[in-house]
Order: C-alpha cells, then sequence, then structure tokens
C-alpha cells in the first residue's frame, strides 16, 4: 500500500482528529508498555504482552503484516466519491458502535494450545501471527503453554524454513529459470494435462519434502545464480518419468525425466498482466491453492511472463523478511522460555470494562496509510500522553475511573472527554475545549438544552465557519476534565 503523509487536521478550521475505538482492556497492558499503544506484534516483540480481545481480522492474517493500529476521521461521511465510484467510510458512529465493545478473546482458556498443523502448513504459515498471539496470551495469564501434538514442533520449524526457500525458488523463477516453450508446444494435443502435471508435482508441500530431503538452500542459489547452482532448481522442478503413462510425446510415452523448467531464456511473452501482479500475489501468501504450483503452471500456460515476476520480487522479499523474523519470534516465544508479565484477569477493567475512544492530532510528520475507505494504519507507537492527549468514554462514572488510572500512572496531560462532546465538536467543528463555557459549565439532562444555550453555540459556530445555517447539537454534558 501507499504510504502518505497526513496534513495536520488544525491546518484547517475544523477539528478532525484520528479516531480509534477499543475499550479497557487496554490499560493494564499499558502499565506493561510503558504507556503506548501499538501492533500487537510490537507489544510481543518489545514487552511480551498482547492484546486481550478486540477485533483482530485480517490485519494480522499474513506474515507481513503486524496489525498496525487503525483509524478512521472525526469528520467523516459515511460516503464518499471516489474516482467515480461511491466508497464506505468509517464514522465517529460506526467507532464508537462497533469497536468499542468487545469481549474476551475466545483463544484465552485453560487447554493445550491446538493447531491444525495441517491447515497451518497448508496455507503456508500465513497464520503465524495467530500462533504467537495465542502463546502470548496464555502465558500473560499464568497458563502454561503445552501443544497437543509436541512431537510436531522441530517438523514444524524445519516446514517453516522450507516454505521459506520456496518463497526464494519464486524468485528464482522468471528472472534464471524459465518455461522452454518450445518443448511444451511439441505435445501437442496433450500439453493441457503435461501443464496441469507441473502443478500436481510442484506443490508447496511436494517441493518443501524435496528442499527439506535434499538440504536445499535456494537462498544461496539466488544469490549466486551460476548455471551449476541453476542445474539444482532445474533438478529440483523436473517431472519425474512416467508423470503421466498417457501423455504422449511425439509417437512414444514419456519415459525419462523432463525438465519443463530450464535456464533457456524464454521466447514467449504474454500480452501484459501487470495489473494481475498484486492480486495474484495476494492470493500466493496466503491461499495455497493460488500457491507455487499455480504459479509455474500459469507461467509455462504464457499467461503471465517475466516481467509479471519482476514486478512482485520486492513483495515477496517483504513476505521471506517477514516469514524469517516471526519463525524467529515464534522460537524464542517457545524454546527460550520467554517470561510475560501476568495480567490481572480479574481487574476492574476486565471485569466491568468502559468503552474507549483514542483521539491523536497529527503533527503532520507520521506517515499513514490511506485504506481508501476513511481508515488510516499507523506503524509507530503512540505515547498516551505525549501523542494522545484526549480520550473520550460514555458516562462521567467512567470519566472518573480513567481519571484514576491515569492519576495513578502519573499521566498528567490527558482531557477526559464523553462521546456526547465529541459528537458536538464533530457537528460545529470545535475542540471540546472550544464549546462556549456556559455549555460546557452546565449539566442538562439528555437532549435538552435551552434556547439560550442553543443561541450562543450557534452564533459561535455561523461565525468560526462563517454559516448562518444552524445546528441541532446533541446533549452536551459536565466539562472536559484536564489531567
Amino acid at each position: 500500500m501507499q504510504e502518505n503523509k497526513i496534513e495536520d487536521s488544525n491546518t484547517n478550521s475544523q477539528f478532525n482528529p484520528f479516531i480509534h475505538g477499543t475499550n479497557s482492556f487496554i490499560l493494564p497492558l499499558l502499565e506493561h508498555t510503558e504507556m503506548q499503544i501499538l501492533s500487537p506484534i510490537e507489544m510481543i516483540r518489545k514487552y511480551n504482552v498482547a492484546p486481550l480481545g478486540g477485533e483482530i481480522g485480517n490485519s494480522l492474517d499474513r506474515p507481513q503484516y503486524n496489525g498496525d493500529t487503525s483509524f478512521a476521521r472525526l469528520q467523516a461521511k459515511q460516503y464518499i466519491e471516489f474516482e467515480n465510484d461511491r466508497r464506505f467510510q468509517y464514522t465517529l458512529d460506526d467507532v464508537i458502535k462497533d469497536y468499542t465493545h468487545f469481549k474476551l478473546t475466545k483463544m484465552i482458556d485453560d487447554g493445550p494450545i491446538f493447531y491444525d498443523w495441517e491447515q497451518f502448513e497448508k496455507y503456508a504459515f500465513s497464520d503465524i501471527n495467530y500462533l504467537m498471539l495465542q502463546i502470548v496470551q496464555k502465558k500473560q495469564l499464568g497458563q502454561k503453554v503445552f501443544w497437543k501434538d509436541p512431537e510436531h514442533l522441530d517438523e514444524l520449524f524445519q516446514k517453516i524454513e522450507a516454505t521459506i526457500q520456496v518463497y526464494w525458488l519464486a524468485l528464482i523463477i522468471g528472472k534464471y529459470i524459465h518455461p522452454d516453450f518450445q518443448l511444451i508446444e511439441s505435445f501437442g494435443r496433450n500439453k493441457v494435462n503435461l501443464i496441469n502435471f507441473i502443478g500436481y508435482e510442484n506443490t508447496l508441500d511436494l517441493l518443501c519434502k524435496k528442499i527439506i530431503d535434499q538440504q536445499l538452500n535456494i537462498e544461496l542459489i539466488y544469490q549466486n545464480p551460476t548455471p551449476e547452482n541453476l542445474v539444482l532448481i532445474e533438478d529440483l522442478l523436473a517431472l519425474p518419468p512416467r508423470t503421466v503413462p498417457e501423455l504422449q510425446h511425439g509417437h512414444g510415452y514419456v519415459e525419462v525425466e523432463t525438465r519443463i523448467f530450464t535456464q533457456k531464456t524464454a521466447e514467449y511473452k504474454s500480452e501484459d498482466k501487470s495489473s494481475k501482479a498484486g492480486s495474484m500475489f495476494k492470493q500466493f501468501s496466503v491461499n495455497q491453492s493460488y500457491g507455487i504450483d499455480e504459479w509455474l503452471r500459469q507461467y509455462a500456460h504464457g499467461n503471465v511472463d517475466s516481467n509479471f515476476y519482476s514486478i512482485v520480487e520486492p513483495h515477496m522479499k517483504g513476505l521471506i523478511y517477514a516469514l524469517s523474523q516471526k519463525k524467529e519470534m515464534l522460537k524464542q516465544l517457545l524454546f527460550d522460555e520467554v517470561k510475560c508479565p501476568i495480567i490481572d484477569i480479574n481487574s476492574e477493567f476486565i471485569i466491568n470494562p468502559l468503552p474507549l475512544v483514542l483521539i491523536f492530532e497529527s503533527a503532520g510528520d507520521t506517515p499513514y496509510e490511506d485504506m481508501e475507505n476513511g481508515e488510516f494504519r499507523i506503524s509507530v507507537p503512540l505515547t498516551i500522553g505525549k501523542d494522545i492527549t484526549m480520550i473520550a468514554t460514555d458516562t462521567d462514572e467512567n470519566r472518573e475511573r480513567l481519571v484514576s488510572f491515569f492519576l495513578k500512572n502519573n499521566i498528567d496531560n490527558v482531557e477526559i472527554v464523553l462521546f456526547d462532546q465529541l459528537q458536538n465538536a464533530k457537528k460545529t467543528g470545535l475542540k471540546p475545549s472550544e464549546l462556549p463555557e456556559q455549555i460546557k459549565a452546565s449539566s442538562v439532562p439528555q437532549g435538552f438544552l435551552r434556547q439560550m444555550e442553543r443561541d450562543s453555540i450557534h452564533a459561535l459556530v455561523a461565525k468560526k465557519q462563517n454559516q448562518s445555517n444552524a445546528l441541532e447539537l446533541t446533549h452536551l454534558e459536565d466539562p472536559a476534565i484536564r489531567l
């Protein structure tokens, strides 16, 4: 995704900060992360703690993802026009409704960690992040980490490493190794059967077994692609004799090993398939129905050419780096007896959680990824009291609970506001602290404002925004409490 620099939200007249929905499950964790909000994987890497709940979704379903913290914008509308299309955006209402109420993750229990090893391998260990998350969650609750099938652990790491080698193989294909199109065409009407068997004989599982058995280091071959080294790749991808007894080659049968992929430069060039590169790589990294075997078949069919592989090369290297890194993290969690801080499951903030919206006004120097739906992700830690200086919750009682928590932890630069005040900040474009004093100081019954107070707000808004239309505001509670 393209990284963009987001302009300072205060460069225009409207108060339009970034907002993140969560709940008080994060508070006991903040005491172990130096009051930093950061991605689940960075929490594990730096502090050996992990979130106890919340939406993880597809932000961790690839090794190269860390679950970077997601934000919406306060002033976001439900839909926007984008390149002749109508795009959904997350609004303040969505954030409060869908992201501030969640339960403890279902993965937390007293039983063993059970993983469907077959599925784990089939999808190229793409959910390695979830596995690490589960391990740390159990450790930080004081539960023993043990395995349903502990004898598989050594084999597990062998297969992860072999999978990484298959990714290096994918980098060699199209760069140093190409289909022999002349040989493929010589199979005539049996060409399609031949190409199908290229896939059958080169699945991720079969290639991993060959790599483990032959102790191949394909990364070294990629780094040093001599003709002698590349012969090892030709051998690895060769179809065995009599793969298809009925597969005719000329007038006879295939009696010997068939090298469909060789160092011979491919003469065939397909039409430009660069637009397919992103979607095919996405499938490759999470769905082995479109894995290395499908890539080989597509190349042998001529549906993609060497240009396609050059396009995906940087993405593949990112995947290799991420899976290598996560493999080492997993190994440390399992074998190095990493100690995790114990989180009190009976904390008042877990037993009786309160909804939170974290409010962040960018200084304009932090990179974000625009998800094209009004969602932004940040990959650097944000510190409460420094980067996040405003937090909203639902009631005065919960506001006081937050005040007590931050005072206890010596955080003295956080403004605590209510959801109603945040809604009014959205409608007026004003910061909660900029609202009229008589409104801020009043304690008004839900849904009621005196006409004088309404007139005061309308006048201020009209002056600031050069608008004459009156705005109907929701209930304003007590003034924002600044610690």
